[in-house]
């Protein structure tokens, strides 16, 4: 799910009040930076979490839907 986030959103590694993009996510589930809140109103890690069809993510942050 993250490769899908972050080729839509790619500012998405960017913290305040720096705008530039971090290295990037862990890919592992350990540095906690890639939560996201599904449509349904679970929560999971991006970086660990498949990709399915139909599926609706919501950054909480930005109240932004995928």
């Amino acid at each position: 799910m993250l490769v899908a986030l972050l080729t839509n959103r790619p500012d998405l590694g960017a913290l305040p009040p720096d705008p530039r993009r971090r290295a990037g996510f862990c890919w592992i589930g350990a540095c906690q930076d890639c939560w996201v809140r599904l449509a349904d109103g679970g929560r999971v890690r991006a970086c660990t979490t498949p990709l399915e069809p139909g599926m609706a993510v919501l950054l909480e942050e930005e109240g932004e839907r995928w």
